[in-house]
């Protein structure tokens, strides 16, 4: 990969409607999802803090620090019994004024869903296992 490119981001909203669900249950619902690219990482969908289940998310103390995005808020995500940890990240002070505020789940424990829904990430990508339709 060329160097130049590693960590260029590009943002883009989204008009499908993105769900995201732990233990069966929504966590987060939104048509106003953004689309995030970083080279060379699969594209992410970020929830608006709004349209996330706030009561869902436990800062754990920890922070993740990316060059492109800034430094991230990391959470575990619990719904009813079902507990997710360190599976959301959000950016209170990204220097990225698009994603700034916004939460995006780390790709590992919570299940997103718009029509399909997978076990294991939230990246829009081609139909893989673990999709039901």
């Amino acid at each position: 990969m060329d160097a130049t490119n590693r960590g260029k981001v590009r943002v883009e909203r989204t008009a499908k409607r993105v769900r995201t669900y732990l233990g069966g249950r929504v966590v987060a619902d939104t048509t106003s999802a953004l689309l995030v690219w970083e080279v060379p990482y699969y594209p992410t969908y970020y929830f608006p803090p709004a349209d996330v289940e706030q009561s869902a998310l436990k800062a754990t103390g920890a922070t993740k620090h990316s060059p492109s995005r800034g430094d991230a808020v990391v959470y575990t995500v619990t719904s009813g019994t079902a507990e997710a940890a360190d599976a959301a990240l959000a950016y209170p002070e990204s220097p990225l004024e698009q994603i700034r505020g916004s939460c995006v789940s780390s790709g590992t424990r919570w299940t997103p869903g718009s029509r399909r829904t997978r076990r294991c990430s939230s990246t829009p990508a081609t139909r893989t296992p673990g999709w039901t339709s």
